[in-house]
């Protein structure tokens, strides 16, 4: 395990030399431990524990971290130093420790040093967590009432705000990222707006690592031990949320296109370090929102796909690589889960691979969670593609009683497969891009849009699924003929509003769709 740290407590000397054999005469001491706060062998370690002590029979002069590790799980050492209560105590802070697991922290005899260069004999602690607790007494349930299902209900229907707080380009400054694929500055107005034309729940996608204080760039984030995120992105990403939640609405929050994870090279897939990284990117989010109630939702992933050759491969994934993708759940939900308070059942979203519902449905494992019906579980929803793609491939018309009753199919299988045993459904994405064949779209192709937003909205509400329409806005959408520019052109219009513009509806076919199957009831 690396560590950028090293603690000199006293002299400066050439104290790293000559440990390698603990009975070496020369070097050899009577330096040992005389006591730890966890005993080894220990079986009912609290994963809330968040530091080691150990008591050595001598004063602690030097301490080299680069010998001290923690395997087991996801867990980390954070930091090492000596004991303000007592100079012969070092205190090991660790990171990530998760229920019913087996931890192993080792100090090889190059770890500890006295004022006279001599080395402790090595030590070797190995402990296991108890099931973490879910008494509601140890928890902050205030406004945390209602589980995922009860909470999704209370959805009407929801909105992304598309290709803003996830965009970027390393050509911008980190300042610039959230404007560096065509939208403004995210305002006040235009989520009141959003409220105003009927929806009552956003998804705030986000991109997290290039607001790290270890760089802006992908190679760093993919590198890098840790990414520690500013809190000034924190800060705005909290402006947004607020926004949202003083109007009433119900947030999810998500990483989305952290790419170090999210478009995996199985070749070079380090996945200790992976999910190291990922625990510690939620522990970080979880902790500053810990406060908010269950109006806020957070989303472990996003769209986990490999990489291979260098081509997106968006089929049916290995074995292997879906139990990547059921780990990144466990990751999360236990990463939000141990820091506590409101987190410690506050309604959590896990994805399935690709956020494909099929895989989904095969090879998709139900994360382990310390409280009962707090999960939801995510899938997107472009079908069929050759109607919702923007592309000029396919169908420019969609409404035949065989494709209705598609919808209405993999819905069900959904609600089966998911909510029946227990746990919230949300189509994170839907909608298709507006394309028409000709010059001007036809008033079949606009009454398509209509029925088909309807037709996704309403099915969806009668298997309680909670939908949230993909809008990535963008600049200059609306073309010389009044209408979006046609999709067909190679362009992925989903817009709904002119974030340039006031957030003038551009698209009110899909509006009006969306609205008239948001009048659907969830069942009783």
């Amino acid at each position: 395990m690396k560590h950028k740290f090293f603690i000199f407590l006293a002299l400066a000397v050439a104290a790293f030399s000559g440990c390698k054999d603990e009975s070496n005469s020369t070097n050899s001491s009577e330096m040992h431990m005389i006591e730890s706060s966890i005993a080894d062998g220990s079986t009912d370690v609290s994963c809330n524990t968040e530091q080691i002590k150990i008591s050595y029979n001598y004063v602690v002069s030097t301490i080299n971290s680069n010998e001290i590790s923690i395997d087991g799980g996801n867990a980390s050492i954070t930091d090492v130093e000596v004991s303000k209560a007592s100079a012969a105590e070092i205190i090991i802070t660790l990171d990530g420790l998760a229920s019913e697991t087996t931890y192993t922290l080792k100090l090889t005899n190059e770890a500890i040093k006295n004022n006279n260069g001599d080395c402790a004999a090595a030590v070797t602690i190995t402990f296991t967590t108890a099931v973490q607790k879910t008494d509601v007494g140890h928890m902050d349930v205030e406004g945390m009432e209602m589980g995922a299902q009860e909470l999704l209900r209370q959805i009407k229907i929801g909105w992304n705000l598309g290709n803003t707080l996830e965009a970027a380009g390393e050509w911008a400054a980190e300042a610039d990222q959230e404007t560096t694929w065509g939208n403004p500055v995210t305002t006040k107005a235009m989520i009141d707006a959003v409220k105003a034309a009927g929806f009552n729940a956003i998804r705030i996608p986000i991109r997290w690592y290039p607001h790290s204080e270890e760089g802006l760039t992908l190679d760093i984030a993919r590198t890098a031990e840790t990414l520690t995120i500013k809190s000034s992105w924190l800060d705005h990403v909290k402006t947004i949320v607020d926004y949202c939640i003083d109007n009433g609405m119900y947030v999810i929050i998500n990483s989305h296109h952290d790419q170090w994870y999210d478009r995996m090279n199985p070749e070079t897939f380090n996945k200790e370090l992976v999910n190291k990284k990922l625990a510690h990117l939620w522990t970080q989010v979880a902790t500053y929102f810990a406060n908010y109630d269950q109006h806020l939702i957070f989303a472990g992933t996003n769209e986990v796909i490999t990489v291979e050759n260098g081509s997106e491969n968006w089929g049916t994934p290995s074995a292997t690589n879906q139990a990547i993708q059921n780990q990144f759940n466990q990751t999360f939900v236990d990463a939000v889960r141990a820091t506590g308070g409101k987190n410690a059942v506050r309604c959590l979203c896990v994805q399935t691979y690709a956020c494909n519902p099929d895989f989904g449905l095969s090879g998709f494992t139900f994360p382990t969670d310390n409280v009962e019906g707090r999960i939801m579980i995510e899938f997107h929803d472009y079908r069929p593609w050759d109607y919702a793609a923007y592309t000029s491939a396919g169908k420019y018309t969609w409404g035949s009683d065989a494709e209705i009753k598609e919808v209405a199919t993999l819905f069900k299988k959904l609600k089966e497969a998911w909510y029946d045993k227990g746990y919230g459904v949300v189509m994170g994405e839907f909608g298709a891009a507006f394309k028409y064949k000709g010059t001007t779209p036809t008033e079949e192709e606009l009454q398509t849009r209509q029925n088909y937003m309807k037709t996704k909205v309403a099915t969806a509400k009668q298997y309680n699924i909670a939908g949230f329409y993909w809008d990535n806005g963008g600049k200059g959408q609306v073309g010389s003929n009044g209408y979006l520019v046609s999709s067909k052109e190679g362009m992925e219009v989903f817009a709904i509003f002119d974030r340039w513009d006031n957030m003038k509806v551009i698209e009110p076919y899909a509006l009006n769709g969306i609205m008239e199957g948001a009048q659907t009831e969830y069942p009783q």
